[in-house]
């Protein structure tokens, strides 16, 4: 992940090439190709009707039910002295 942010050019960027990066995950881990049909980074979303910026950074719509997901997608560091996930 450092090459990857060290590749960003700017904060905007990174965010950029972080989402890029979860939406390719989604598409090509097995669980998650299989729970979606479709997956859309939100600027290419077709239905988002000239919207801004949301909080919103990826769109999925489930395979089977057809219902749509919002995805925010966060990459940060936690702050020194917080506990750590198993």
């Amino acid at each position: 992940m450092a090459e990857f942010r060290a590749a960003a050019e700017s904060k905007q960027d990174w965010g950029d090439r972080f989402e890029q990066l979860m939406q390719a995950y989604f598409r090509t881990d097995p669980y998650y190709q299989d729970l979606f049909s479709n997956l859309w980074l939100w600027w290419e979303y077709p239905q988002r009707d000239n919207s801004g910026d949301i909080d919103t950074d990826l769109v999925t719509k489930e395979r089977i039910s057809g219902e749509f997901w919002a995805i925010q997608c966060k990459f940060y560091r936690h702050p020194r002295g917080w506990p750590t996930p198993l």
